[in-house]
């Protein structure tokens, strides 16, 4: 295949995948040096339906889903989601979202988020994502829009030659 034909099926399948990517808030998850950081940092950012709360850190920490009495009075019984160093967390339901830190007396120190999710979907995707349990068929989705860009591709240099 001509290189003028892989440039154009690679750009054809990111014009179909752009819209595809909600927004990404990246959280530094640290004991913080003041207890309210985390609580500032949340009230002035707003989190749309279908964002993703991407928490990285260093060190030993953990991200567990907590129900509030968990997040206000620092529960260790929270579910913890992710002992990863970098933890990537779908937005999928509107409403309160409670996260700490189930290490030591991390969460005691501050290192805990809750964040208000709207019910209004995020502004950089075109359609909302499909439900998480369909993870296979976004993947065959994926591979349909590639396979269609290079075919549709290739027809299209072929008669700019003729």
């Amino acid at each position: 295949m001509d290189s003028r034909v892989a440039l154009m099926s690679f750009v054809m399948v990111a014009l179909l995948m752009k819209g595809a990517a909600a927004g990404i808030h990246s959280v530094n998850w640290t004991v913080p040096s003041n207890k309210s950081d985390y609580t500032t940092w949340a009230n002035t950012t707003t989190f749309y339906l279908y964002d993703q709360l991407q928490f990285r850190w260093s060190g030993t920490h953990n991200v567990a889903n907590a129900t509030k009495d968990e997040y206000d009075n620092c529960l260790k019984t929270a579910k913890v989601l992710s002992t990863s160093l970098i933890t990537l967390i779908d937005l999928n339901t509107s409403g309160p979202h409670y996260f700490i830190c189930t290490i030591d007396d991390h969460c005691e120190s501050g290192q805990k988020l809750a964040i208000n999710v709207t019910n209004v979907i995020s502004p950089t995707l075109t359609t909302p994502p499909p439900p998480p349990s369909s993870a296979s068929a976004l993947a065959v989705g994926t591979l349909f829009a590639i396979v269609s860009s290079i075919i549709v591709t290739s027809f299209i240099y072929r008669f700019t030659l003729y």
